[in-house]
């Protein structure tokens, strides 16, 4: 490898040495660079075996190698991943980069396309794919991309999807079904699959043609049971509507082994939504928007506000929109000592800030004590309402495992606990008589090992057991020590695996929204379909390695907190604000530019720049969620600490 690389670094100073003084010196040395990359390619490429034993390539290689060949012979494409990068990508400019990638930001705002695109997991596996295919690749039209390639999207996730089935055979699982009016007017009900291995997405039925009553519903509910197969269903969640709810009645009685349930985050939403319609309550979050409104839209504040809490935000994403303004009170309320101690700190006091009117009126609203009594009742009130609706309205573990009371070992052997909930037991002895339907001796075998787990006896007291009562998931808890009675072991995990809500329903709707925007209206369903189900599943792919991750101030996706970010008529950039923090970034440039070790003469410290400067700091000023943090607060996009 060093001695290819001094081979090309003597070549390149000869041919600077030669063209000194010539104007075509740049060109001159690009294309030989082309020539020495291009000459990598044709190595990597006459070596390509066919289909055979790695042997044979092995062996393959060792005769190129025997020939003579470069040592780009040696490795694979340099565009995969973690792969070895190219002389050629090595030694480029910084401007033959920039090039590319202009032309990269380019395509995406000629077409629309939000910049967090570039987040998806298939972004830069798309570039690697098309730099290994090299020079002359030809994009997929519009409609390949609508055609064939879409059909063999949909094909492979269906692999995917089919390779659930292994999973409900053993822990069953939860239908989600929730309805939808797009922006046609039609009507479209999604229909989702859940697990503790994860929702996938089944299909979207278009009922706009149909009166949507109770036996239409439940005919379109039992087909769906009848595709997953009713002995893989435990659950089934809807809405709440009369329609749904009639229709889920008429599915428990076909299936008499099979719950139905309302949307338990639902309920929990129309509840925090007519508490919030109080005059008590609507004032109190008026008052705590305009403290919130007024830091996010002015760069100074939110910076001291930062500081002041650590770096931690006043805003919390909530699980759904009616819990938004109860979720930012409990926020706000946290962070009140470091909001008080902020205006009232010097920097504060001596800042211009200090002297403007709408500065005056945020530190009154910050100082007043009676708006900070009567959030913490508020609080005190909803913070029950709250934490559930945040366990029934988690993608990542099952509800069931929390509200199944007596089946959960941490609950079980709280002796002091579970005498004042008595009536759990009885809750379970119904559970027994509908899963053990017409089968007597299963339930006397249930009933029996009922006493089993309550005694602790067989592998349910071992040590390990006992140690991991708090520590495992329940259901995980059962699979590992429930084998002293296997049938209830099978109920528990059946049961404690399963959700209470169609929350990923609701979600889903974003994404229908996205796909089936006002351009493309006229899409037919069963297309939208298909976008919707390749999509949908390839984000649950990648859900399970990366998590949750929640954008401090996502200006891509403000809906649900605009009331408590967006200002009225946000304020302009004044005069001290700009030198503020033309100071601050310079600041910051340079003790990064010396933590780097880079030189300080790259500075642009030139009267010409002083201008683009000034629009720089404009720039980042509009987007205060984005850059701001470099003085002080969470970078754009890392994930947040959950809500205790």
């Amino acid at each position: 490898m060093l001695e290819n690389l001094k081979a090309v670094e003597s070549k390149k100073r000869s041919l600077k040495e030669r063209s000194r003084g010539s104007d075509l010196y740049g060109q001159d040395l690009r294309q030989h660079e082309e020539e020495v990359y291009m000459q990598d390619v044709e190595d990597f490429q006459e070596i390509q075996p066919p289909p055979t034993s790695e042997v044979s390539k092995g062996k393959k290689v060792l005769q190129q190698h025997k020939k003579g060949k470069t040592i780009g012979t040696f490795f694979m494409p340099r565009a995969t991943p973690g792969g070895q990068p190219s002389i050629k990508s090595v030694m480029q400019s910084k401007e033959t980069k920039e090039k590319v990638d202009l032309a990269v930001a380019k395509w995406m705002i000629d077409a629309s396309i939000p910049f967090n695109a570039a987040n998806s997991a298939y972004y830069q596996t798309m570039f690697d794919a098309a730099c290994s295919f090299g020079a002359g690749y030809k994009a997929p039209n519009f409609y390949d991309l609508r055609g064939y390639l879409l059909t063999k999207n949909v094909e492979q996730v269906k692999n995917f999807v089919n390779s659930f089935r292994t999973s409900w055979k053993e822990t069953g699982c939860t239908i989600m079904a929730d309805g939808w009016t797009d922006q046609q007017r039609r009507t479209l009900i999604n229909f989702l699959a859940y697990c503790p291995r994860g929702t996938i997405f089944l299909k979207s039925v278009d009922a706009s043609d149909a009166s949507k009553t109770a036996e239409m519903l439940y005919k379109l509910f039992r087909e769906v049971v009848l595709f997953v197969g009713v002995e893989n269903v435990v659950h089934f969640v809807t809405d709440n509507a009369a329609n749904y709810v009639a229709a889920g009645r008429l599915l428990e009685r076909e299936f008499p082994t099979l719950y139905w349930s309302p949307c338990a985050a639902h309920c929990l939403n129309l509840m925090l939504h007519d508490m919030g319609k109080l005059d008590e309550v609507s004032k109190v979050v008026g008052h705590a928007s305009k403290i919130t409104k007024y830091i996010y839209n002015h760069c100074y504040p939110l910076h001291l506000m930062r500081k002041h809490t650590g770096g931690k935000e006043i805003i919390r994403p909530a699980p759904t929109r009616f819990a938004t303004n109860f979720i930012a009170l409990q926020s706000i309320l946290v962070q009140k000592d470091a909001l008080r101690a902020m205006v009232t700190s010097k920097e504060w006091t001596l800042s211009a800030y200090a002297k403007e009117s709408k500065a005056k009126k945020f530190v009154d609203l910050v100082l007043d004590s009676i708006f900070w009594k009567e959030c913490a009742i508020i609080v005190q009130l909803t913070e029950p309402l709250v934490r559930v609706l945040r366990i029934v309205d988690s993608d990542e573990r099952p509800a069931m495992e929390y509200l199944c009371y007596w089946l959960n070992p941490a609950y079980q052997y709280n002796s002091l606990d579970l005498e004042k909930h008595r009536h759990a037991t009885s809750g379970l002895l119904d559970v027994i008589e509908r899963y053990s339907y017409a089968n007597p001796d299963l339930m006397s075998n249930l009933t029996g090992e009922m006493r089993l787990f309550r005694k602790a006896e067989g592998d349910f007291g071992r040590v390990s057991a006992i140690r991991d009562r708090d520590v495992m998931l329940p259901d995980e808890w059962w699979t590992c020590y429930g084998s002293t009675a296997p049938n209830l072991q099978k109920l528990a995990i059946r049961v404690l695996s399963q959700t209470c809500s169609a929350s990923g329903c609701e979600r889903n709707w974003s994404l229908f929204e996205h796909i089936h925007s006002k351009k493309r209206n006229r899409l037919e369903h069963q297309r939208l379909n298909d976008l919707v189900y390749v999509h949908y599943n390839l984000r649950l792919q990648q859900r399970n390695a990366r998590g949750r991750n929640y954008d401090p101030i996502d200006f891509e996706d403000f809906s649900a907190n605009e009331t408590w970010i967006l200002d009225d008529e946000p304020s302009q950039l004044t005069p001290v604000e700009l030198e503020s923090f033309r100071n601050e970034i310079a600041t910051f440039a340079i003790s990064r530019q010396s933590d780097e070790t880079l030189n300080l003469d790259d500075l642009d410290t030139g009267d010409e720049d002083e201008t683009n400067n000034e629009e720089n700091v404009e720039r980042n000023d509009l987007n205060v969620g984005c850059d701001v943090n470099e003085f002080g607060g969470t970078e754009f996009g890392r994930s947040w600490e959950p809500w205790a």
